[in-house]
């Protein structure tokens, strides 16, 4: 008991640190809905397929070493198959990155400047942000992180017993991605300087050569499992990845702090304190140390940054674009702990202790207050947009998608209900032109920076033969309901009698855009019934001749200003309206423009005329 109580005592700023980093990854960690790479996760570490079916996907299709997703594995079988037991292994990872910070700060200049590290980790953008994705970053961090723990280690006093600890954590940092390949490339660089001149006096050429070998092939046996795999990336001629800009390596520095323009600016400041000391500083020898603690500390900084970043910028530009910022999340510890010793450097302990509280309460204030990283969303909105269709499906009606091999996930308790066709819009109604498929009610689904644009024969043939009776836009996806034109219900307008400008229940609306090319027409605008919650309203417009009606496709459109803009304390987010339509199959004669509404919670129906009119020649 004792030695707990000691324990608590001696490293209450660590615990805090720990339980801080813990509230900011594991808060709303279910909030954004899972994106397209996180569903691979799902998808390749799903309980129900064997490991060898892993293996085989990963092989395939998303060639990245296995350790993190037979982890995912693992936790489906013990916890469940589900999207917060995925993310909390990524928060619990990030949680012990900024433990491993602290190790390797300590290690490399004193306690107080791994408890700095982890404090500035902690509250990190960029390192919350992975700690709540479902990949492998948070683990290439910790691994990364640990692995030049046990680097520094093993230089400052190289045994069998640090040599071996050191070759495993690198089999272990291997298993993590693939850009672990750059950080190992930096520590064997580093390794070969000291083999050439030791650390410690005492330690020979020769010794510390062999030991760095056997530390090598401690770390090559290990990782021969994973050969396959590192085979398959390097087979790949062609990535979605574009070429680097030339300012690729300044967004990425911007994006590890947020974009906050304050942090960046005290980040550089301490960065630059940094290299005026490791100009300053001259070798220092002595018959213990023929290299000093501080310059040991930049040397092994800066390869590790140099050599992590140049590598894969010149494959980029003779070779295969792989430049991805996420990638280089193995680089930002050792930027950390630049500034951290830049700020060390700073004697007087009140401007440190403002530059330090500065970064972390200006990194909250950009997380909390600036990003809305809690309360925005910035994830792809499958999860939302899938029970979308789920609760608004009427029938058994195929969901058809770009991204069917990704829907599956969301579909698995209503497999029978629905089926998941993996087609483009553009592919599955030509396949319904052909005859191939039936014409039948059909949900159509896609995002991850797909919009809606199908060609003008998509358009035309899903014009001609389908009503959009739903939809449903999200962040970065949509998803539509077409039904068959002979399904469509129709509007009984003689229970209105003669019909007036308003009809019903009172609507108020307003039509922001009015196009008639006199080939089609375009109307947007907002519409809602008063003291009423829109979400559950739906919008028609409708064309109106004499005593006959006609359903226009209507999308629903999200509008959050409508309720600021008219001053209501009611949500009106949708109430918002748009419709683009061609009206060349039109009879010849004058039509009005109408909104046709009804609320199916509180069975509120009305029917609108407005003052906008067609006229069909």
């Amino acid at each position: 008991m004792s030695v707990i109580i000691n324990f608590f005592k001696n490293n209450y700023i660590l615990i805090a640190i720990l339980l801080l980093s813990s509230v900011l990854r594991f808060f709303y960690i279910d909030y954004q809905s899972v994106w397209i790479d996180e569903i691979h996760t799902l998808n390749e570490s799903d309980p129900g397929i064997s490991f060898s079916q892993m293996f085989d996907y990963l092989y395939a299709a998303d060639p990245h070493p296995p350790l993190y997703f037979i982890a995912v594995k693992v936790i489906f079988s013990l916890f469940g198959y589900n999207t917060f037991v995925l993310r909390m292994l990524s928060a619990i990872i990030g949680i012990m990155g900024v433990w491993a910070i602290y190790l390797l700060g300590k290690e490399m200049c004193g306690k107080k400047a791994g408890l700095y590290a982890a404090a500035i980790l902690a509250v990190n953008y960029f390192h919350i942000y992975y700690s709540q994705d479902a990949r492998p970053y948070p683990l290439l961090f910790l691994s990364t992180t640990i692995s030049f723990y046990f680097l520094v280690r093993f230089i400052k006093a190289p045994s069998f017993k640090t040599s071996a600890l050191y070759g495993f954590f690198v089999a272990f940092m291997l298993y993590s991605h693939f850009f672990s390949l750059f950080a190992l490339f930096s520590q064997y660089v580093i390794l070969l300087y000291f083999v050439w001149r030791p650390y410690r006096d005492y330690t020979t050429s020769k010794k510390f050569f062999i030991y760095s070998l056997m530390s090598g092939i401690i770390s090559l046996i290990l990782y021969i499992p994973c050969l396959r795999f590192l085979m398959a990336a390097a087979e790949r001629k062609a990535m979605w990845i574009a070429k680097p800009k030339w300012n690729v390596y300044s967004e990425l520095f911007k994006e590890f702090f947020g974009y906050s323009e304050i942090v960046i600016w005290f980040v550089l400041i301490l960065i630059i304190f940094f290299f005026i000391e490791f100009i300053k500083k001259k070798e220092e020898s002595s018959p213990k140390r023929l290299f000093s603690e501080f310059n040991l500390n930049a040397f092994i900084l800066l390869l590790w940054i140099f050599i992590t970043l140049f590598i894969p910028l010149v494959k980029s530009y003779i070779s295969i674009p792989m430049i991805v910022n996420r990638y280089f999340i193995n680089v930002l510890p050792a930027v950390i702990l630049m500034v951290v010793i830049g700020l060390m450097q700073i004697k007087n302990h009140v401007l440190r202790a403002c530059f330090f509280f500065a970064i972390i309460l200006f990194s909250l204030t950009n997380l909390i207050i600036v990003k809305h990283y809690y309360t925005e969303k910035a994830k792809t909105e499958f999860r939302e947009a899938t029970s979308f269709i789920k609760e608004n499906s009427k029938q058994n009606a195929n969901v058809v998608s770009s991204l069917g091999w990704y829907m599956n996930f969301f579909f698995k308790e209503v497999k029978d209900k629905h089926k998941i066709i993996d087609r483009s819009l553009d592919v599955y109604t030509q396949e319904m032109k052909t005859g191939a498929c039936k014409i039948e009610a059909f949900w159509y689904i896609d995002g991850h920076t797909r919009p809606y644009t199908p060609t003008e024969e998509t358009k035309q043939f899903i014009e001609d033969n389908f009503y959009l009776e739903n939809n449903y836009e999200g962040y970065d996806v949509w998803t539509r309901y077409y039904i068959p034109k002979k399904n469509v219900p129709g509007i009984d307008i003689t229970k209105y009698g003669q019909l007036k400008q308003s009809n019903g229940d009172t609507i108020v609306s307003y039509i922001d855009v009015f196009e008639n090319t006199g080939k089609t027409i375009k109307i947007s605008g907002w519409a809602y019934f008063p003291d009423q919650d829109a979400s559950a309203s739906k919008i028609n417009l409708v064309l109106i001749k004499g005593n006959t009606i006609e359903k226009l496709p209507t999308l629903k459109v999200i509008r959050k200003d409508v309720s600021g803009y008219v001053g209501l304390n009611y949500n009106t987010d949708d109430s918002g309206f748009a419709c683009e339509y061609n009206i060349s199959n039109l009879e010849p004669g004058e039509y009005k423009i109408g909104i046709y509404m009804v609320n199916k919670t509180t069975k509120k129906e009305g029917l609108l005329i407005t003052d906008k009119t067609v006229v069909k020649q």
